[in-house]
C-alpha cells in the first residue's frame, strides 16, 4: 500500500537496533522542533555519511519526513552515496520533500523521471497527483491554470490506481477530486471507480480494519457515495484509533473538498456533523 511503503521498507532494512531505538525515541518527543533537533543531533554524530550503513541513512531520511523537516530531507538526500540517491524509494521521497518545501516544479521533474526509469506505480503517481492537488488548492479561483492542475491531479491518481488496483490510496484521491467537478462525466467516472476502490479497501479489512488510513478511506468513499449507514459504522472506529493529529487533519481536508460540492442541505449538515466530530481529535 502506498501509505505503508516507506514504513515497511524501514522495518525490513537491517542495521543497529540501538540506532533504530534512538530514532524511534526521537520521533516520539513532544514538539516537532524537539524531534527535528534530536534527529539533527543524531545525524551530527554519524560523521562521514558515505561510510554509514544504508539502513541508517534511510531511517534518518524518513525520520526527517515524519518530523516534516523537509529542508533536512533534501540536504540529506544530496549527501547520499550515489547508489542510494538512485534508488526508487529515496527518489520518490525526495520528490515528496521538494514539493512540501515549495519547489514543486523540480518535484515534478524528479517524479516523472522515476516513472521513466522504474515504470508506473501507485506510489509515484500518488506523489505526482499530490503535487498537482497542492497546486490546485494553492491557486486562486480566477487562475486559468487552476482547472488544469485539478485535471492533472485526477489523471495522475487514476493512473496510479489503474497501475496497481489493489492500492486504494490513489483511487480514493481520484474520487475525492472528481467530486469537485459538477459535471455528468465526472459523476460517471466516480460511479466507475467507486466500487473498484471499495473492493480494494475491503481487501484490507474495510470498516473492520484497525488501520487509520483504511478506515478513513472507507469514510470518504461512504460520504461520496451517500451511504449514511456505512458512515455511521466506520466513523467511531476511525475516531478510536490512536494516531497523530495531522492524520485527522488530512481526512478533514479531504472531506472539506467533498463538502464544497454538496447541494443537498440535509446531507451537507450530516457531513458537517461528521467533520465536527473529527475536529475534536485535533490538538
Amino acid at each position: 500500500m502506498s501509505h505503508e511503503v516507506t514504513d515497511v521498507f524501514r522495518g525490513h532494512v537491517e542495521y543497529s537496533e540501538e540506532f533504530k531505538d534512538r530514532l524511534a525515541d526521537a520521533r516520539m518527543m513532544g514538539s516537532k522542533e524537539q524531534v527535528r533537533d534530536e534527529i539533527r543531533a543524531i545525524q551530527s554524530e554519524l560523521g562521514n555519511l558515505k561510510a554509514i550503513e544504508r539502513g541508517v541513512l534511510v531511517d534518518l531520511f524518513l525520520s526527517y519526513r515524519d518530523a516534516e523537516a523537509f529542508e533536512d530531507m533534501i540536504a540529506l538526500y544530496e549527501k547520499f552515496p550515489s547508489e542510494l540517491r538512485h534508488a526508487m524509494i529515496t527518489r520518490q521521497q525526495y520528490g515528496f520533500a521538494l514539493n512540501r518545501n515549495g519547489d514543486w516544479r523540480k518535484a515534478l521533474r524528479v517524479l516523472e523521471k522515476v516513472i521513466a526509469d522504474f515504470g508506473e506505480s501507485a506510489e509515484t503517481y500518488g506523489l505526482l497527483g499530490r503535487v498537482y492537488k497542492d497546486r490546485y488548492k494553492a491557486s486562486d479561483e480566477g487562475d486559468p491554470a487552476r482547472t488544469g492542475y485539478l485535471e492533472k491531479a485526477i489523471a495522475a491518481y487514476t493512473k496510479g490506481f489503474e497501475a496497481e488496483p489493489m492500492d486504494y490510496y490513489p483511487g480514493v484521491n481520484a474520487i475525492t477530486l472528481l467530486a469537485l467537478k459538477a459535471e455528468p462525466e465526472s459523476r460517471a467516472e466516480i460511479d466507475r471507480l467507486l466500487p473498484l476502490v471499495m473492493f480494494a479497501v475491503l481487501r484490507q479489512g474495510g470498516a473492520e480494519s484497525s488501520d487509520y488510513w483504511t478506515l478513513a478511506t472507507v469514510l470518504e468513499l461512504a460520504l461520496v457515495g451517500g451511504d449514511r449507514n456505512l458512515t455511521n459504522k466506520v466513523l467511531p472506529r476511525m475516531l478510536a484509533t490512536d494516531v497523530k493529529g495531522w492524520m485527522f487533519q488530512t481526512t478533514l481536508d479531504n472531506l472539506g473538498l467533498i463538502l464544497k460540492q454538496q447541494t443537498n442541505s440535509d446531507y451537507k449538515n450530516f457531513m458537517q456533523k461528521c467533520m465536527d466530530e473529527i475536529g475534536k481529535k485535533l490538538p
